[in-house]
């Protein structure tokens, strides 16, 4: 049995998953980023579980936090943070344990609307691909297109 199934009220679960305030740490992380980071696929699958609708979940998913980039990049960039999500972090650290977790919910249409996504450096996905793997994951499961054209957006 698990804690969720105790749960009767999911307004009261939302209001506290998606409240910024109480969600983030002081690296401005969720507990989904974390999981993420330590490539923890049950964990991530119990976040999860606390929502019981496809479309709050990908909301959760996608929600958006900033990373620090370090002072090197910034002198570099001239910007301080990166906008990113789960899903990017766990492409760049090639976490496919925690993106196959992630990418559980979405089917061709949310995984197309995912490509549009870019963040405050304008990069898509395709900029934090960084294996073999990942591709024909993508390739399997969602028939992400791959062309020269895609990696020079």
């Amino acid at each position: 049995k698990l804690i969720t199934d105790n749960i009767k009220n999911y307004d009261v679960v939302k209001n506290v998953l998606f409240n910024q305030e109480i969600i983030f740490n002081e690296n401005n992380e969720t507990p989904l980023v974390l999981a993420c980071n330590s490539n923890k696929s049950d964990l991530i699958h119990l976040l999860l579980s606390l929502i019981p609708n496809k479309k709050d979940k990908i909301k959760f998913i996608e929600m958006e936090y900033q990373k620090d980039l370090g002072y090197e990049t910034f002198k570099q960039n001239a910007t301080r943070h990166l906008n990113t999500t789960p899903i990017f972090e766990a492409v760049k650290a090639n976490r496919m344990s925690a993106l196959k977790a992630l990418l559980k919910y979405y089917d061709k249409s949310s995984f197309s609307a995912l490509l549009k996504y870019r963040n405050n450096l304008n990069q898509t996905l395709y900029h934090h691909i960084v294996s073999l793997e990942q591709i024909e994951y993508f390739v399997s499961q969602f028939k992400m297109p791959f062309s020269y054209k895609e990696f020079t957006l």
